[in-house]
Order: structure tokens, then sequence, then C-alpha cells
């Protein structure tokens, strides 16, 4: 999730974002690697008005730019209360091997990713009507969140 963000700041760099994975550091990376197209040169040239002021400058997982926007970087299971956004963005919301054992541990982990999509992460709308939650993921299973949110109508 390394683009979406960078292109999305290029003309609604107000955008508040919490990204997701399932691990800390596919989460970390992926802020890191936009952190740094957003920092380079190209991206300057093209968008000399935004820049990236704050953030955690060790691992690069949330910043701000100069327009308030921000990016907010955690795992499925990380904590983000105090943050709202009007986006969240979820790029593979489960790890794959957390399913191939399949039975009650394949179950609870799923599970416990919906559950947290559910309580925890759709209370953070910075704007209830507008916010906006995307989903990248392949299905891995009927009761998945892909699954759910198709179910849904979501």
């Amino acid at each position: 999730m390394v683009f979406f963000p960078a292109w999305l700041w290029s003309w609604a760099p107000q955008t508040k974002l919490i990204t997701t994975s399932y691990s800390e550091q596919l989460a970390t990376r992926d802020a890191k690697r936009a952190f740094e197209l957003m920092t380079s040169d190209w991206y300057r040239e093209r968008w000399p008005d935004l820049e990236i002021i704050g953030g955690e400058r060790a691992s690069m997982q949330n910043y701000t730019n100069t327009q308030r926007g921000l990016r907010f970087s955690t795992p499925m299971n990380g904590a983000v209360t105090g943050f709202h956004a009007h986006g969240l963005v979820c790029d593979d919301p489960i790890k794959v091997q957390d399913l191939q054992l399949g039975g009650d541990s394949a179950a609870a982990a799923l599970e416990k990713v919906r559950d947290k999509w559910d309580t925890t992460f759709s209370s953070r709308s910075a704007h209830p009507a507008t916010f906006t939650r995307i989903i990248i993921a392949q299905r891995l299973a009927v009761g998945d969140l892909s699954g759910v949110m198709i179910e849904r109508g979501a």
C-alpha cells in the first residue's frame, strides 16, 4: 500500500488515512516506502506545496503533511484509539498461514479480524457520512473479511 496514499495526497492532501495490514512489519514497510516516494525529488517536483512535516522518523509509520493530512499505520491487532480518519485502507487483513491449519484456530483468526473491523476500526471515522473503507485482499475463506463485506453489500 505504497502508491494509493501518495496519489490521494496529490489531489486531496488534507485526507487522513488509517492503513493496516496483518503484521506490523508489512504496515511499516509500506508506510516507509510511501514516505520515501513522497519525499523524493520526483514527487516534490510535481507537488512542491506538499511536505511531510511530522512522523516517527525511525519507523516512518505515522506522519502528517503541510495540509493537515495524516497517515497512521498499524497492524490489525494494533491500537488506533485517539485517531480519526477520512478513510481506512486494509491491505491483507489476515495472514494466509493463520488459516492453513483450519478448524477452530482458523475460525478464531477470522473472527478476530471481523471483530476488529466491526468494532475498533469502525469507530475511527472523522466524518461518518463520508468515511471510506477499502479492503485489498485475496479471498482466503468463506468467512474472511472480503466475503463478509460482500454478504453485507458493503
